[in-house]
This record gives structure tokens, C-alpha cells and sequence, in this order.
């Protein structure tokens, strides 16, 4: 498993494998961007392509009651108009 071989550096333990202090930073950086790259891709990325797929449709749903609205309201306004 490639991800977990910097998972001891990134706790500290420095046994006889670690090769010097440089692995220490090195270990973090690597687990940290293995992290946010994991969840930026199974989480936020899936999240805003539901919100923009969400998003046109509510447009329509919107414009659609609001030109209902109008037409209503014109309609009201031509029967007084007639009465």
C-alpha cells in the first residue's frame, strides 16, 4: 500500500527505516495532499456537480411561477378594468 508507508513518519516514530530527519516534513506534506486530493475528488467535486445540475432546474421552476404570476395578475387586472 503505497499511502500508509509515510504513516508512521507522519506519527513520529522514527525507527532504524527512517532514512534522516528530511522525512518527517516530507511525510506530512504527502499525507496531507493524498488527503485533500481523496476528498476534494469523492466529496466536493460530486457535490458541485449536483449543484450545478440542480441549479437550471430550479431557474426554470422559478421563472416559470413568476410569469404564471403575471399572467395571473394581468388577468385580475383586465376583469376590473372590464367591470
Amino acid at each position: 500500500m503505497p499511502r500508509c508507508q509515510h504513516l508512521p513518519l507522519t506519527a513520529g516514530l522514527r525507527g532504524a527505516k527512517a532514512a534522516g530527519i528530511y522525512d518527517y516534513p516530507l511525510a506530512l506534506t504527502v499525507m496531507g495532499g493524498l488527503m485533500s486530493s481523496s476528498i476534494l475528488t469523492l466529496i466536493v467535486l460530486p457535490l458541485v456537480n449536483l449543484f450545478f445540475e440542480w441549479l437550471p432546474e430550479k431557474l426554470k421552476t422559478v421563472w416559470a411561477l413568476s410569469g404564471r404570476r403575471r399572467l395571473a395578475e394581468a388577468s385580475v387586472e383586465a376583469a376590473e378594468a372590464a367591470s
